[in-house]
């Protein structure tokens, strides 16, 4: 009988260090996700503060941002000037440059 319960013991043992163990791993899997969450949390407000900052006819699409027309050159300005109010038939035709 002691030998049965000495047994059954040693099962209970190690059932409880297998809980343990996965208590553990989900800890750490808890952990992780939470860092996670706070990152994706942070890239979302910086993202909010960005389209804030840009306005709301560049998030239209009615204006490119600063940044983009910082970085353009004068031709560069000077084509998007000419085509940005043009009726499709009134822009360049790509495929003429390159035959």
């Amino acid at each position: 009988m002691q030998l049965l319960l000495c047994g059954k013991a040693q099962t209970v043992d190690r059932n409880m260090g297998e809980q343990l163990d996965k208590l553990m791993h989900q800890l750490m899997d808890l952990e992780e996700y939470e860092i996670i969450v706070d990152e994706l949390s942070g890239s979302r407000e910086r993202l909010r503060i960005r389209q804030a900052e840009m306005g709301p006819d560049v998030m239209k699409g009615k204006l490119l941002p600063d940044v983009t027309r910082k970085s353009l050159t004068p031709e560069d300005e000077t084509f998007l000037t000419e085509n940005t109010t043009a009726t499709p038939c009134q822009r360049e035709n790509p495929s003429a440059d390159l035959q």
